[in-house]
């Protein structure tokens, strides 16, 4: 579980979790008014998942040493991570409207030096994994038991970083680190499908030494049992969780858009009739 096991468990479920998860972000994005709007949507149930199932840290403690790492590689979308990071506790809601401001602790790409419970500074695509891989040695090496997550966008994959991190894991047999893609098939020059063609992605994973799980990325029991198969398997390799995500989830009128957007703007109309849907009797 995300929080230490000494603590109570929460009766919110992740499903719950999620909805606020994506209001939190939303909130956030209605003070621009234009940003990854999308990609929050998409990746609540998956950061959802990460932060109340798969990954073990203390809110209160965010320098806890005993606690496993998360790495957003894709720094951009710290907004999505923001609203994950308020509802576990890390920050307070009452920041949200502070969200891209002068001296906020919510920059526009993620640094760890301003936001708790952030572990890397990642605003240039092709750098976390390479970061994970570095630090998942290093706990083996000090014979920590923790376990390195990083999360990687599709597109991202066009670097070359990304390939030397997953060749150099898969040579190490890292089996601390449990990689996770934000396959939503959407990158800032289009769909990531047309720009550079990355299927069959689970067999080039485990062409370069990864043990492969493929999930729907907003089907919350799906994940967490392949996040937990991730965890507990015996195997003497680096873990991939292939999330297919789906641009816009929860909010039927960017959701149902033939044509999605890597960055877009809404009106406060649209913003408005977005929290009414996700609202659906809940509070925050």
């Amino acid at each position: 579980m995300s929080a230490d096991s000494s603590q109570p468990l929460s009766n919110v479920s992740l499903e719950e979790r999620a909805r606020r998860i994506r209001v939190y972000g939303l909130r956030m994005a209605a003070v621009p008014g234009k940003t990854y709007i999308g990609q929050i949507l998409a990746l609540a149930d998956l950061l959802a998942v990460c932060y109340f199932h798969a990954v073990n840290n203390r809110p209160e403690d965010p320098e806890w040493e005993g606690r496993d790492r998360f790495f957003l590689s894709h720094g951009h979308l710290a907004i999505a991570q923001y609203g994950a990071l308020i509802e576990a506790g890390f920050l307070p809601e009452d920041e949200i409207d502070t969200y891209g401001k002068d001296d906020s602790r919510l920059p526009i790409s993620s640094q760890p030096a301003y936001t708790p419970g952030i572990e890397i500074a990642s605003g240039t695509l092709g750098h976390g994994l390479g970061i994970a891989v570095g630090s998942a040695l290093t706990m083996r090496r000090r014979g920590k038991t923790t376990f390195m997550y990083c999360m990687i966008s599709d597109g991202e994959h066009n670097e070359g970083s990304i390939w030397e991190a997953a060749l150099t894991a898969g040579h190490h047999k890292l089996r601390n680190l449990i990689g996770i893609v934000d396959n939503n098939n959407m990158q800032n020059d289009g769909p990531s499908s047309e720009v550079m063609n990355l299927e069959p992605i689970h067999d080039k994973w485990t062409a370069f030494g990864w043990q492969v799980w493929r999930v729907d990325g907003n089907d919350i029991p799906a994940m967490c049992k392949a996040f937990d198969e991730a965890r507990n398997s015996d195997v003497d390799k680096p873990r991939m969780v292939i999330c297919d995500t789906q641009m816009g989830k929860g909010v039927s009128f960017i959701e149902n858009r033939e044509r999605q957007s890597h960055f877009t703007g809404w009106t406060p109309e649209e913003f408005a009739r977005a929290f009414e849907e996700l609202d659906q009797g809940g509070q925050l």
